[in-house]
């Protein structure tokens, strides 16, 4: 889908790398997660001309070897784990590291809105999402916190699903000191507040 990315690009928004074919990381194959890593690479470069600054790992699956590779093609953020609800320094077991902006499952919509045959589980309604996403960002917001809502085209690119989206957004904004960015504003935007 070059045309809808180059789309996005095009518009302002951040172009991220999320693996090459969306294979989940296996630990005993790194072979494999460095060709998810540089055939993705490779494909956002050669197609859109994009160096991506940062990485999101399928379902969050990692390895000891993640940020090893992250760091090794110079990647400044990571938004792969969930231990925290602020960005936070993340080290490789060989000293590597990234900022981590961290997610989680309550903030994805494919918990909510994932559906197939092999694994059939309810499709959730708009209002239940909402209650969830609406609850979670005000203590996050209360707490002085990152929220970091991860959305996938073929879930909330549904027609009823952006109406929830542009509802959020108007939600978010009525609150004090709320700012819109991308993840790498965030984390250069940390990284400041560090040094």
């Amino acid at each position: 889908h070059a045309d809808r990315a180059e789309m996005v690009l095009k518009a302002g928004h951040e172009i991220g790398h999320h693996s090459y074919s969306h294979a989940w990381i296996d630990p005993a194959f790194p072979e494999q997660e460095v060709e998810e890593m540089e055939r993705g690479l490779d494909a956002l470069k050669r197609v859109l001309g994009v160096v991506p600054r940062g990485y999101r790992s399928p379902a969050g699956e990692t390895s000891d070897n993640t940020i090893h590779l992250l760091a090794k093609h110079g990647f400044l953020y990571d938004s792969s784990m969930m231990a925290e609800i602020n960005p936070y320094r993340i080290a490789g077991p060989d000293g590597s590291s990234v900022i981590e902006l961290p997610w989680h499952w309550s903030l994805d919509d494919a918990p909510f809105l994932l559906f197939s045959i092999k694994t059939p589980r309810p499709i959730f309604t708009n209002s239940h999402i909402r209650e969830v996403w609406q609850e979670e960002f005000r203590e996050i917001h209360r707490w002085g916190g990152y929220y970091n809502l991860v959305m996938h085209p073929q879930f909330t690119g549904r027609p009823s699903r952006i109406a929830l989206l542009r509802e959020m957004i108007a939600f978010m904004r009525g609150f004090e000191g709320v700012w819109f960015a991308t993840c790498a504003e965030v984390a250069e935007a940390w990284a400041a507040t560090q040094s």
